[in-house]
């Protein structure tokens, strides 16, 4: 038994070439492509299936890697994070003690 894509009508065309002149009829007819079906008597999905097969749709978008290259950036220093402005800590810790032993 035949597979249905490769039996062919009463000209000796396969359904493949019937959609690929379809497809290519498709592109100057002047509705939307699913108009274009009900006009011809096409079922659109199998009218959809044969253009995604045959490779009739939209253009492929190139798919792949981009190249990244690392940046170098400069790390914080931990000793200035923890600092109040380039205040001595030393200075800092007996001036709280002082201030907590006030209150």
């Amino acid at each position: 038994m035949e597979n249905k894509e490769e039996q062919t009508d009463q000209s000796g065309k396969s359904r493949a070439d019937i959609f690929r002149e379809h497809l290519l009829k498709a592109k100057e007819f002047s509705g939307s492509e699913r108009k274009y079906c009900e006009v011809n008597g096409l079922r659109s999905w199998e009218y959809y299936h044969y253009k995604k097969k045959l490779g009739l749709g939209r253009a492929k978008k190139k798919r792949g890697f981009i190249k990244v290259n690392p940046v170098q950036t400069p790390r914080a220093v931990p000793e200035a994070r923890n600092s109040f402005s380039g205040m001595d800590p030393k200075w800092l810790a007996e001036f709280l003690r002082a201030y907590h032993e006030a209150r």
